[in-house]
């Protein structure tokens, strides 16, 4: 076994938390998307059939745009935001229609 060192989340600054997610979103996206949730897919639809048409709906942490902002902007007017610029230019390719 390694010790290797730990940083409490409180040490990481938003840049760091940024490079890690553009390091790893492409395979985070693959690996969620070949194993879908039945959890997320089941809240997923909860959010969106519990909430009406039009509503103006905040995503934080949104990562590439896949599934959930897609899913969003077909119903909803919506605002997604991440911390990772790489994440955020992924999500306007994959859901164009979203601020």
């Amino acid at each position: 076994l390694h010790s290797f060192p730990t940083r409490r989340s409180s040490d990481l600054s938003a840049n760091d938390v940024a490079t890690s997610y553009d390091r790893v979103g492409d395979a985070y996206y693959q690996y969620f998307r070949t194993r879908p949730s039945e959890v997320v897919e089941r809240y997923e639809s909860l959010f969106i059939d519990r909430n009406p048409t039009g509503a103006t709906v905040l995503e934080l942490g949104c990562g590439n745009g896949l599934p959930m902002t897609a899913k969003l902007i077909d119903k909803f007017e919506v605002t997604a935001v991440d911390v990772s610029q790489k994440q955020i230019a992924r999500a306007r390719k994959n859901a164009p229609g979203a601020r």
